[in-house]
């Protein structure tokens, strides 16, 4: 194991088998056509943003009837190309990937949908696809975006959560839980047999396009500072932008069957809410929050019921192999709504 590592890091692996994977990781991987699945999301427009800023040419995948506000912003810019296709069906992913030597999967693992039991197997499912079609396009690289639900447990020394900290699944949490852990486990076992990929954990995302959502469906027991264990709990929030710098990253460097969590400042969830309040958030807000990215019930109602049972997140792996550095939370919560950052 790297001495960048904490002590005891790994995602349910040995530290036998991290070492293993961390030699036989090239040093880097040269990105010379890049796929992006989830283009026209909130992540997936940051990392379009980072790919293009790098005179990377992109490949950018929308699903069948999605928005094209997306393709309306990147359709003329110089290096982009827009490909229709689903996660859902394989065979569009291997055409996507066809002469793309890394592909970035951010799009949303589960289904609006769908629920339960059925919404876990339409995200495995799903996730199959993807890491098949990689494996039979020969990538050099693919890097999936999860999420810091699957991080749990006890922190490590200093009171921070990190890739140590493991989910453990049947504990009644919301069922996307379950799904995101589960589609995690698929993406580890495909590393384990020699898939290029690697697996990014970033926390709560704020920015132009984040995982916040629009403040309308914001539960209210999070917005009001309502529930003790909401309102006190502790939230972690990275800029988009820093998420998409480190996904390139992770995409030149980062190690085959690694997880890395992606994480900016800790504050409690009132905290948060009064530095929202304090940059204009009540009055024209649903004018304003446009820079949120939108998102299902799903997608909020489990971080705010998260929040109050998590210490903060460390992200120690990130910053020493990713070179990840998050900006202040000044600039972050300054950008959503002012535009400025």
């Amino acid at each position: 194991m790297s001495e960048d590592d904490p002590p005891g890091s790994g995602s349910g692996r040995s530290r036998f088998l991290d070492e293993r994977l961390a030699r036989l990781d090239a040093p880097s991987v040269p990105i010379h056509r890049a796929l992006v699945l989830g283009a026209t999301g909130g992540v997936g427009g940051a990392l379009l943003e980072a790919l293009v800023s790098r005179k990377v040419s992109v490949r950018a995948m929308r699903r069948w009837g999605s928005s094209e506000r997306a393709m309306e912003r990147w359709g003329q810019r110089q290096g982009v190309q827009w490909v229709v296709g689903d996660v859902t069906q394989r065979e569009t992913l291997v055409s996507a990937m066809g002469g793309c030597t890394v592909a970035f999967h951010v799009a949303a693992v589960l289904d609006d949908g769908l629920e339960g039991p059925a919404a876990i197997a339409a995200a495995v499912d799903s996730m199959r696809n993807v890491l098949d079609a990689a494996a039979e396009a020969h990538l050099a690289r693919l890097v999936v975006v999860g999420t810091a639900h699957t991080v749990d447990g006890t922190p490590a020394a200093g009171g921070q959560m990190d890739e140590s900290c493991r989910y453990l699944p049947g504990g009644g949490e919301h069922w996307s839980f379950e799904a995101r852990y589960r589609v995690e486990l698929e993406v580890l076992r495909a590393a384990a047999v020699g898939l290029p990929v690697v697996l990014v954990n970033p926390t709560l995302c704020a920015g132009a396009g984040a995982v916040l959502g629009q403040p309308e469906r914001w539960p209210q027991a999070f917005v009001g500072g309502g529930a003790p264990r909401v309102r006190d709990g502790v939230v972690n929030v990275i800029d988009v932008r820093d998420v998409a710098a480190a996904l390139v990253e992770a995409a030149v460097r980062g190690r085959s069957g690694q997880r890395y969590i992606l994480a900016g400042h800790d504050l409690t969830g009132a905290q948060l809410w009064a530095r929202l309040e304090a940059l204009g958030v009540k009055g024209g807000l649903g004018q304003r929050a446009g820079a949120l990215v939108g998102a299902s019930r799903w997608a909020l109602e489990p971080w705010a019921g998260a929040i109050g049972r998590r210490a903060g997140f460390g992200a120690r792996r990130a910053s020493a192999q990713l070179g990840l550095s998050p900006r202040s939370l000044e600039e972050t919560l300054e950008g959503i709504f002012g535009g400025r950052a």
